[in-house]
């Protein structure tokens, strides 16, 4: 069984998420001053250092969207209430969710895969990550979704992967799983007993050695090659 990542992997995450921050910094004549990107960049590292403390379970899935929120127009000295920091998210998450597409690889992939059985093994909240997926158009490809919300872990740690060949009653060395981030996908499956294969679409350099594609075009031939 294939199990895929879903956020940078199948969705590009980077392309909607960019456009929902800059809906919110076209908006604010206060932020004039500051570059689109250096807020743009501002943006990504709050929402990583927030949204790994949900996946830790030290805050819910709605008060990271908030203070996010409130951090990232703290560092430019304005003040949000509550209310205000939902209203910005709000905003934010329209435009997100707009901007939702795949990747130009994604589709083909899928369909030269059609003869075997795929899965996605995803950290997020469930519902979100199941409305990508119908967004997407791409649902009916998966028999299996995994979220780290539903079962209460969260890569890279090794079990949500164990716990996804338990699942689909498939042992871990006959499971194979796709994802963009070296460590969190391919290298912690890998440990879980998986095959994992690192997406490097960015062609970015690493000290470990991992299994590597530069584009899904390249997933049917490779794991075709090894049958």
């Amino acid at each position: 069984m294939i199990f895929f990542d879903l956020d940078g992997t199948l969705l590009d995450h980077d392309y909607a998420d960019k456009k929902g921050i800059l809906a919110l910094y076209n908006i604010h004549a206060d932020l004039a001053h500051v570059d689109e990107n250096e807020f743009y960049n501002v943006y990504k590292e709050v929402m990583e250092h927030y949204f790994d403390k949900y996946l830790s379970g030290e805050l819910t899935f709605e008060e990271q969207r908030r203070i996010r929120m409130i951090e990232l127009f703290s560092r430019y000295r304005i003040k949000l209430t509550r209310e205000e920091a939902d209203c910005k998210f709000r905003l934010y998450l329209q435009s997100f969710e707009q901007n939702w597409q795949c990747y130009d690889d994604v589709e083909n992939c899928l369909l030269s895969l059609n003869h075997a059985e795929k899965g996605i093994i995803t950290n997020g909240n469930h519902e979100q990550q199941l409305q990508k997926l119908k967004n997407l158009g791409i649902l009916q490809h998966f028999a299996l979704i995994i979220t780290s919300d539903e079962i209460g872990i969260a890569k890279p740690d090794k079990r949500i992967f164990v716990e996804a060949c338990r699942r689909a009653n498939k042992r871990t060395d006959a499971c194979i799983y796709v994802g963009d981030r070296l460590h969190t996908d391919a290298l912690s499956s890998k440990e879980a007993g998986m095959r994992g294969i690192w997406l490097n679409r960015n062609h970015e350099t690493a000290a470990e050695e991992a299994e590597v594609i530069h584009s899904l075009s390249e997933l049917s031939a490779l794991i075709d090659l090894s049958l």
